[in-house]
């Protein structure tokens, strides 16, 4: 109803979007580096932690059995922390990773983008998992459920399994600008046309 149920004060400015752990741990980042654990539900403060590091993009985490980490990116870097208390577990450095494109979880990993790949990190361990090969620059990368949307500069656009094989493709030509998933299909953007993509491979004029 719009009502609001809970105001929690910080102290200083937040850029990134905080994520919530599960259903009561609350982790938020501040511009200066600090990032916080929070308890909303007796509404204090239960960690904080300098890690000296400008936060700007959204953070995310993983629960799996008593393990919750929460994963933070930062230029070129990825670091995950307990959620429990806040101590770094793993550090991955992304030599040239700008997160200019959003990073996307599924499940247990975390795809971020550089430049024509995409890199499959596991969010528990810091490992990459998977490299995948792109044949132009990454411009847009979504999910759906349980498949991983990849657009790339030319115009090509393919739906990957959490395994990474190909499930299906779609060639939009170049001058691509971006795609939309939706539960109806998945739109392409180019100059002043849409093309509406449904079920395997079935392009419709929108």
């Amino acid at each position: 109803n719009g009502e609001t149920m809970q105001t929690i004060d910080v102290a200083g400015q937040i850029y990134s979007t905080p994520t919530m752990v599960d259903n009561r741990l609350l982790v938020y980042a501040l511009e200066n580096g600090t990032v916080v654990g929070y308890d909303t539900v007796e509404n204090r403060e239960l960690w904080k932690k300098d890690l000296g590091k400008r936060f700007v993009l959204p953070l995310s985490s993983v629960v799996v059995g008593d393990n919750r980490v929460v994963v933070l990116p930062v230029q070129g870097k990825l670091i995950g922390c307990n959620a429990h208390s806040g101590d770094v577990v793993w550090e991955k450095d992304l030599p040239g990773v700008t997160f200019e494109v959003k990073p996307v979880v599924v499940g247990k990993v975390m795809y971020v983008v550089n430049k024509n790949q995409v890199i499959a990190v596991g969010m528990l361990t810091g490992n990459v998992v998977s490299k995948l090969i792109m044949n132009g620059t990454v411009v847009s990368l979504q999910i759906d459920k349980k498949t991983l949307y990849v657009l790339d500069s030319t115009g090509k656009l393919q739906a990957l399994g959490r395994d990474g094989n190909e499930l299906w493709s779609y060639n939009a030509g170049k001058d691509v600008q971006g795609m939309a998933v939706h539960p109806e299909g998945v739109y392409v953007f180019k100059n002043q046309s849409v093309v509406k993509l449904v079920g395997e491979n079935k392009p419709k004029p929108a």
